[in-house]
């Protein structure tokens, strides 16, 4: 506003209400999230689960990459923020319960779940990435098609090799 003086006073208002609504958009989603976290728990829901992978395997390798796939499919359809405070206190214990570090985990659960969101055909970020190019959504997702391999690799070696996330945390500390 006084540096480039491309802000108006009068557009002002207008940007308290957009971000009033984004703020609140987050917030509620934290609130429904937390809500349905404290339901699950009650339930019982990470038992549930931490029994059914066990029942799969109790590998850390397959789980990790049993549970990739269901968070990719998840950030397809999910909000990156809702399934991560839904998603978390059901799969930690379950992750851990089978001997997977804490920090590996949430680092394969984001990176999971932004591939999803990037990925047909619900993937917000293409819906993003359409309105600010111009170009259709199908025309991005094929030419994203070779970056989705590479994220596909880079999934699968983040699961079968958890020093990829874990030697910095040991540099950084006496872990």
């Amino acid at each position: 506003m006084f540096l480039y003086r491309d802000l108006g006073v009068r557009r002002i208002p207008g940007m308290l209400v957009r971000s009033g609504v984004s703020t609140g958009t987050v917030l509620f989603i934290a609130m429904v999230a937390s809500a349905a976290s404290y339901i699950f728990t009650i339930d019982g829901l990470p038992v549930q689960v931490s029994e059914a992978v066990a029942q799969v395997s109790d590998n850390p390798t397959v789980v990790m990459l049993l549970l990739g796939v269901v968070l990719v499919l998840v950030g397809t359809v999910m909000d990156i923020i809702a399934a991560i405070l839904i998603l978390v206190p059901v799969l930690m214990p379950t992750a851990i319960g089978v001997g997977i570090d804490p920090i590996h985990f949430v680092v394969f659960l984001v990176a999971c779940l932004s591939l999803g969101l990037v990925t047909p055909p619900v993937g917000m970020c293409l819906f993003a990435t359409s309105y600010v190019s111009g170009l259709s959504i199908e025309r991005i997702a094929k030419a994203a098609k070779p970056h989705y391999v590479v994220m596909l690799v880079a999934l699968v070696l983040l699961a079968v090799v958890p020093q990829f996330t874990l030697w910095p945390v040991e540099l950084l500390t006496d872990r």
